[in-house]
């Protein structure tokens, strides 16, 4: 989950026993699916913001897939160069201690100095707890998500009842 999150809807068992997904359903997903993952990154984004001075180098990407037996959704934070590309699940997991040297050199503002920019060759790096957002996004959309795409499901299986 560090990476992302994926709002996978998988159609396997529905198809064993229906044979097929109806286009009904999988129109109604098709509706909600991307509105959900959208929402879900402008939440991710929105916890990462509370929890950070800047994102520069951090975006919320959202994407959508298909195939014959899925639906996923797709939200997660990508980090642009020159950020180490696992910084997105170092901010949301946390790190232990550890040494952090510049190539050449460090520079980042520092509150000791009043928020000039500091350079260094080398920092001891405390650790740091993480953010959590991706969690934080997702426990706080559960329900809406759970709850649109069963709607959407059962409002597309009532559909190819009807024809």
């Amino acid at each position: 989950m560090a990476d992302g999150i994926e709002i996978k809807i998988d159609t396997t068992r529905a198809v064993a026993k229906l044979g097929r997904i109806t286009p009904e359903v999988r129109d109604n997903l098709r509706k909600v699916i991307p509105d959900l993952t959208k929402a879900l990154g402008r939440l991710i984004g929105s916890k990462l913001d509370s929890g950070l001075k800047s994102r520069k180098t951090l975006s919320v990407a959202q994407e959508l897939h298909e195939s014959t037996q899925m639906i996923t959704g797709v939200a997660r934070v990508e980090a642009s160069a020159p950020s180490p590309k696992l910084l997105p699940t170092y901010l949301n997991e946390g790190t232990r201690p550890h040494e952090i040297m510049g190539n050449p050199v460090l520079a980042f503002p520092w509150d000791k100095i009043g928020g000039r920019t500091a350079f260094f060759r080398k920092v001891n790096h405390p650790g740091f707890a993480g953010l959590h957002f991706m969690e934080a996004a997702f426990s706080e959309m559960h329900d809406e998500i759970v709850a649109e795409i069963t709607g959407a499901v059962k409002s597309g299986a009532r559909e190819a009842d009807r024809s």
